[in-house]
């Protein structure tokens, strides 16, 4: 857990007067990799940040998405005035417990680990096992992994930090022999292996 972080987030929430506060943010590094036939049609990595702030203040709702850390503050401070300007009837919120909790991902091996090059050539594999069978006329491979860290705090003194990895891959296949056409296709994915 980034005690750093946390420290950020929580300084954020308790720097503004309002009835309820939450701050969801999400990280995620990922790969894609697409075969279309024989030819390779996309591989590359991407990553992205982003993250809300949802404010209960003075009987009004307010919502802020952000896709950038760099002042929380400012985002927390808006969410809070946007309800204050919605206002209303005070709204009274159930009662739930306080959580506090660091969920890591569970990961066998983990994609992260595994170079782009070598995911390429494990796909290359497929689709030349593919595109070798005989009647085959086309076919379809797909490949995502991502890994993603998600905090979620509120003004109750929740803070949960979570991380994972979902591993996706599609294999598609259509093959003729004369007038007959058949499809298959299958769908594989994962948690962390």
């Amino acid at each position: 857990m980034d005690e750093r972080m946390r420290d950020r987030v929580e300084a954020a929430i308790k720097s503004v007067d309002a009835q309820y506060i939450e701050v969801h943010i999400e990280e995620a590094v990922s790969s894609n990799i697409r075969y279309r036939g024989r030819e390779l049609e996309e591989i590359g990595r991407g990553n992205g940040l982003g993250g809300s702030v949802r404010a209960l203040a003075g009987g009004g709702w307010g919502f802020v998405s952000f896709n950038d850390l760099s002042d929380l503050d400012a985002k927390v401070r808006m969410a809070v005035a946007q309800a204050k300007v919605v206002g209303g009837e005070r709204i009274e919120l159930a009662e739930v417990p306080t959580v506090v909790d660091f969920v890591p991902a569970r990961v066998g091996l983990d994609p992260g680990g595994v170079t782009l090059t070598d995911k390429k050539a494990t796909l290359d594999q497929y689709v030349e096992i593919m595109m070798g069978t005989a009647g085959v006329q086309s076919a379809s491979v797909g490949y995502t992994d991502a890994r993603r860290h998600m905090i979620f705090a509120n003004s109750e003194g929740s803070y949960i930090d979570q991380s994972r990895v979902d591993i996706n891959m599609r294999l598609a296949a259509m093959a003729r022999d004369g007038s007959e056409v058949q499809q298959s296709g299958k769908s594989l994915g994962s948690l962390g292996d």
